[in-house]
């Protein structure tokens, strides 16, 4: 029989030409790529069957007795909708290295008649590793699932509700998992213990995308988001809530509506484009605030590259920030340090703190950053001091030449009103020497100098024509 019809009718149940004319196989343990011991189906591809199919009912049925599903090695595998909702004893399900997972509705659907807390037995895990799966339609888990985690998987589409109606979770985890499209509310009001994000890729998270209720931890661990709109994670109840090591491409305003029951972590991430209030919903419980006080908010060696005012506001009526190590990928300047310090961090009902700038790490050069207060210390302060004197000392300098010409010039009208004509210059002496034919005075100057102590004193003389004398004449007598 040829290879290809074989791979066909394992893929669509008709397993009864892999076995033989005249024999159908019962359930999926017949395959000759599965085996049955005890209650544990273990199923692996091989090259003559590489793809599957789980449901409940048919040819290639999944027994009722399973108590755990492992499948691994296939290019596709194609889980029917209520395809475990009938095992009862069922406790794992693993898919290993699938390269293609399809999921109808409801597919991992099961026990959801038993979705209180109380419920006293154990639900089922799932774990997905080294997979694909292309969308994971509307409802695909519900029921008692008691955890559900996705490492190295690659998921390009979660609807709606994907995450709905689940009770008695202790954990869902994606690990290393890259995540591409999340439609709102796709993960949708159901309590469970922890929620961890580590490591892989989201590429964008739309509002009201993630709504839970975390009795533990929520945690994102290197974890990196091209875009977190506006009330993405709105989640209630977390005992602890950690950011660490993650990298968000654009953060909205609001973008985690979280209302804690303990501590607030974000330690050591890259946001590259942070809105107003991105953190501003960060709240504690009144109710714990009222029996455990106040809550502490542990904002440390975090890097921002654009931001707007405020982008940095935390909710400080139930938490207590305590902030370190905030590093601005731009470069300092005494104005931007300013206004860094002004308008980038805001309490809501506490003063932020006034040694703000020795928290601020910002870039000098390429890859070399300082603290922000030392910058100031040595380019502004310094600068704004010499600028100070420099233009102090201008003014005085100003004042003083005005001051002295201004009395040099009371002392000029003086003493020319004093002495106003004692000679000064050349052209005066000129007209007041004794040769000079200008004056109508002879001026007699002591040994030819002059000096501004010398007092001028006029003596006017007349002068009468003189007379030629003639000398009376002898009259001779007779004799």
């Amino acid at each position: 029989m040829p290879k290809a019809f074989i791979v066909l009718a394992a893929f669509l149940g008709t397993g009864a030409a892999l076995l033989g004319p005249g024999s159908t196989p019962v359930s999926i343990c017949e395959l000759p790529v599965c085996s049955c011991i005890g209650t544990k189906l273990e199923c692996r591809c091989d090259p003559r069957i590489q793809n599957l199919a789980l449901r409940s009912g048919g040819h290639d049925h999944l027994p009722p007795s399973l108590s755990s599903i492992a499948v691994s090695s296939c290019a596709k595998v194609i889980v029917s909708s209520k395809a475990i909702e009938l095992l009862q004893a069922l406790r794992t399900v693993t898919f290993q290295n699938i390269d293609h997972i399809e999921l109808h509705e409801q597919a991992f659907s099961w026990n959801t008649t038993k979705v209180l807390d109380s419920y006293p037995y154990p639900g089922i895990d799932i774990h997905v590793y080294n997979s694909t799966i292309p969308t994971i339609p509307s409802d695909a888990f519900r029921g008692h699932l008691n955890s559900v985690s996705f490492e190295n998987t690659r998921i390009v589409h979660i609807r709606a509700l994907a995450f709905s109606n689940i009770a008695g979770m202790e954990k869902l985890e994606f690990i290393n998992s890259d995540i591409g499209t999340v439609e709102p509310q796709a993960f949708k009001k159901f309590i469970l213990d922890s929620f961890i994000i580590r490591g892989g890729e989201f590429d964008s998270l739309p509002s009201y995308s993630i709504s839970l209720t975390v009795k533990k931890n929520l945690k994102l661990s290197h974890v990196y988001f091209d875009y977190v709109k506006s009330s993405a994670f709105r989640v209630e109840g977390p005992s602890t809530f950690r950011i660490e090591g993650t990298i968000i491409g654009h953060l909205e305003g609001d973008a985690f509506k979280i209302v804690t029951r303990g501590p607030v972590f974000i330690d050591d991430n890259v946001f590259k484009n942070v809105a107003n209030g991105a953190f501003a919903g960060v709240t504690l419980d009144p109710r714990v605030q009222s029996y455990s006080g106040r809550q502490e908010l542990i904002f440390e060696n975090n890097t921002l590259f654009k931001f707007e005012d405020y982008a940095l506001i935390f909710n400080t009526s139930g938490l207590k920030p305590k902030i370190d190590r905030l590093t601005l990928d731009q470069k300092c300047s005494c104005i931007d340090i300013k206004t860094w310090s002004t308008r980038l961090i805001k309490y809501t009902a506490n003063p932020v703190p006034a040694d703000l700038n020795k928290l601020i790490w910002c870039s000098t050069s390429k890859d070399i950053f300082s603290v922000a207060s030392d910058y100031e210390r040595v380019h502004c302060t310094s600068n704004s001091t010499k600028v100070y004197w420099v233009i102090s000392l201008l003014i005085v300098t100003l004042l003083a030449l005005i001051l002295i010409c201004s009395i040099g010039f009371w002392l000029f009208r003086r003493h020319a009103k004093r002495y106003m004509n004692v000679p000064t210059n050349d052209v005066i002496n000129n007209r007041l020497s004794v040769h000079s034919t200008h004056s109508n005075h002879i001026i007699v100057i002591p040994e030819g100098k002059t000096y501004r102590e010398t007092e001028l004193h006029i003596i006017e003389e007349r002068l009468e024509p003189i007379k030629e004398y003639v000398p009376p004449q002898s009259v001779s007598q007779p004799i």
